[in-house]
């Protein structure tokens, strides 16, 4: 929906509140995430990349409100430092990788105060090899689907 040329928040916030009402039930934490920037680690171009975040931004102030309005907990990812680290983040640089879900996990375990050890939401630090390395996965991919487009 945040890639579709335009965002229509209104349609976004009923859809999310079809999703969010069937759980909401006394005994049930129901948590919504804010969106992380996904621009912060993007490989887009900065025209594409200020529109990108616009709806981000626009989809987050949706979700605050589903949160409120249906009390829920919220996770603000958004506000997250962790979230604009590469390392989270998958090739499509759209979804969290493994290491980005321990990190999800972890920060819903600690904002509901659900010990785990601590360990899940640590992302270790990337090498210099590991970064030329990922920067030559993310070319390729690059080149490989945006030939697509």
């Amino acid at each position: 929906m945040l890639f579709f040329p335009r965002f229509e928040a209104t349609r976004f916030a009923a859809e999310l509140d079809q999703l969010v009402e069937p759980f909401v039930a006394p005994g049930v934490t129901v948590v919504l995430l804010t969106l992380p920037d996904l621009t912060a680690c993007s490989l887009l171009l900065p025209p594409l990349r200020g529109a990108l975040r616009r709806r981000i931004i626009a989809a987050n102030e949706v979700i605050r409100d589903a949160a409120e309005r249906h009390r829920t907990v919220l996770l603000d990812s958004w506000a997250g430092e962790r979230t604009r680290r590469h390392a989270m983040w998958s090739l499509d640089r759209i979804h969290p990788n493994a290491q980005g879900h321990r990190l999800i996990a972890q920060s819903v375990a600690d904002l509901l105060d659900v010990p785990t050890g601590g360990s899940l939401g640590e992302i270790a630090r990337e090498s210099a090899a590991g970064t030329m390395r990922r920067h030559g996965r993310e070319l390729a991919w690059l080149a490989r689907h945006a030939a697509r487009g």
